[in-house]
This record gives structure tokens, sequence and C-alpha cells, in this order.
């Protein structure tokens, strides 16, 4: 057993000692029930209060009943509760087989300690309980920081930065300390990067749609954003849908749909040299793959397009990349003719244009993308 595992066990044992410490008390039966209904009334998930898995491996009503499905198991649970809120100790047994995860105990637990004033020894009981299980979540939170920021830099988004990112993967991080079971024959790194990849690319999705995708496709969608980058950085091109579907167990639909979503932007660097004439970074917002135009293009030039686009930067990187790219009546001039025109240093022009194009491609790479490959398919 390794030391995450050895945490695991020891979390798992606190967190059962807690459970039962409350649900031993006719004041924690009552909350625990209060503050499960309640949570249920607000459209919470059941699986943010409860392991369900794990539970349904035990009775809920009885040591022989079997859990034929979540919502039944739910279901029963729920009775249980409501029954609870009249008559704690009589249920309490029943539903000491449920198995609530930490953060749901620990918040109970301190509600316990505020409201129950009379029984010290038993708050004094609660609370050392409690500074235990937080303790050793804390541990295992920290034991893992590197991974989330492994997990987190493939994620790299111009519209959400670096900490925010860390943050939510460290809301996944939780997750997977809180539902770990250190009996299975799996490693907590692999167990725990699952969590954190599926919280990272929600946020990610939904920090950068105006429309939502379904939370189902979402937590497919990292599969088809990571085949798109390693094609991008191996091969300087987007892969087919073809090439997709060979890579990954989604149909052509899911896909499809992932990738009408898709407007993260690649970063300036991957593509930026110091060759004087290079084309790569603005012809790099020309892509051909997706024929999945936005409404909004359709029927319009795309110089039009462009100019708009350019026209929403400051005037002077507007007007730097008019003269560097001959647009809008210009002819094509180079970083030093451009440096001279502009009483710049070449180094200086050059900084300048690729901040500007970094710019366009955050926020107008992806219209540009679908809107060249509509009207070159007519």
């Amino acid at each position: 057993m390794d030391e995450m595992q050895t945490l695991a066990l020891y979390l798992e044992q606190l967190r059962s000692r807690l459970q039962q410490a409350l649900l031993a008390n006719p004041t924690g039966m009552v909350i625990v029930a209060e503050r499960f209904l309640s949570a249920l009334k607000q459209n919470t998930d059941l699986s943010e209060l409860v392991n369900s898995k794990s539970s349904k491996d035990q009775a809920v009503q009885d040591n022989t009943s079997v859990q034929p499905n979540l919502k039944q198991f739910e279901q029963q649970l729920t009775t249980l509760l409501t029954q609870a809120i009249d008559k704690p100790a009589c249920v309490a047994p029943a539903v000491l087989h449920a198995h609530f995860l930490p953060a749901f105990l620990l918040q109970v637990s301190a509600a316990v300690i505020e409201i129950d004033q009379e029984d010290t020894s038993y708050r004094l009981k609660l609370a050392r309980l409690r500074d235990e299980l937080q303790s050793t979540r804390q541990q295992m939170v920290l034991k893992n920081r590197k991974l989330v920021a492994f997990i987190v830099r493939k994620y790299k988004s111009g519209n959400i930065s670096f900490h925010d990112l860390s943050q939510e993967g460290m809301v996944g991080l939780l997750k997977a300390v809180d539902r770990f079971d250190y009996r299975r024959e799996i490693r907590f790194s692999t167990y725990a990067s699952y969590w954190i990849r599926q919280t990272v690319s929600r946020l990610v999705v939904r920090q950068e749609k105006i429309v939502r995708l379904p939370f189902g496709l979402a937590e497919k969608a990292p599969t088809i954003f990571e085949i798109m980058r390693n094609s991008y950085i191996e091969e300087n091109r987007w892969p087919t849908i073809i090439e997709l579907k060979a890579k990954c167990d989604l149909s052509e639909e899911e896909i499809k749909t992932i990738i009408s979503f898709y407007q993260a932007s690649l970063t300036v660097s991957s593509v930026q040299n110091d060759e004087e004439d290079s084309q790569d970074v603005i012809n790099s917002l020309q892509q051909h793959q997706f024929p999945e135009p936005l409404d909004k293009l359709e029927g319009q030039s795309l110089n039009q397009y462009l100019s708009l686009a350019i026209d929403s930067l400051p005037k002077r990187e507007a007007d730097i990349l008019r003269l560097r790219f001959g647009l809008k009546n210009h002819h094509e001039m180079t970083l030093q003719a451009v440096a001279e025109q502009m009483q710049l240093t070449r180094e200086r022009i050059r900084q300048i244009q690729n901040n500007a194009l970094e710019t366009l491609k955050q926020n107008f790479g992806f219209e540009l993308k679908m809107y060249l490959t509509t009207h070159e398919g007519h």
C-alpha cells in the first residue's frame, strides 16, 4: 500500500467515525437529514452528497436488501431521512449504511457544533474528528498539487487565466479525494486525473461559449481537444472528422457538435519566428478542416470582416498590421520598412505585431477560420 492509499484508508476511517458520531446523536441525525433534503430541493446532485457506488454495495434499509438502481437508492435514502426528522433514533441504524461524502459531513458537523451547546464532550469529540478529517484531506490535496498543474497546462485558454484553471482543478482534486476507494487496484493519481480533467474541461466550456456545450459532451471534449492540439503541433494543421473518428470512441455527430463549440485559440508563440517576412501567424488564422460556419458571417466578405476585426485594435497596432500585411490599399511591407515609417525599432514592431495577432486569434480566430472554410467551398 503506497502513501496515498494509506492516507485514503485513514481518511475513510475518520469519515466513518465522524458519520457514526453524527448519526448516533439525535441532533446530529436531524441536521444530517435536514441538510441532505434541503440540498436535494436546491437541485444538488446526489453525487455531491453521498457516494452512491459505495452505498449501493451495502444495505440502506437492512443488511440483505439490494439497491437495483441509483434512482431507487436515492428515493429510499430520501424517505429514510424524511422519517429521521421525526424519529431520529429509530432511523439512524438504517441510514448508517449510506456513505456520506467527507465534504458533506464536514459541513453538517460544523452546524451541529454551533447548535448543540449543551453536550460539551460531544461537541469536543465532533470537533476533534472534524479537524482530523479536514487535515487528512488537505494532506492528500497538497501532495497532488503538481498533478493539477500538469493537467491544467494542457487546457491553456485565451479567455481563462492559469490561476482560474488551477482553482477549478483543485475542486476536481477534492472530489477525487472524497470519492477514492483505497481498496481498488488503481493509483490515486490515475483516479484523480479523471476528476481534474472533468472539472477543468467544464469550466473551459462554460466560460468560452455563449451557448454552453451539454455536460455529457463536455466530459468527452478533452479527448477531441487533445487530438486536435497534437495534430496541430505535429503537422501544423487541424485533423479531419474522419481522422478524429478513427482516433477516439465517439460518433461523427458528437465530434461535429464538440468541434462546432470549439473556440480555443492557439498561442502565437507556437508559430512565432524571427523571419522578417514570415506570414505564418496571419495564415494560421485560416483553417480549412471543419465546415461549420457561423450564420452571422454568411454573405459577408472576408476583407470586410478582417477589417472590422483589425479596427477593434488600438490605432497603432491596427496601422502596423495594415502596413505589414498590405491591408486597406497598403502594399505589404517588411518589418524594417514598417519600423522606419513608424519611427520605431524593428524588434518593437515585431513585438507589437505579434501581440496584435494574438489578440485577433483570441477574439476572431474561430470566426475567420469558419468564414474562410465556408467561402472556399462555394
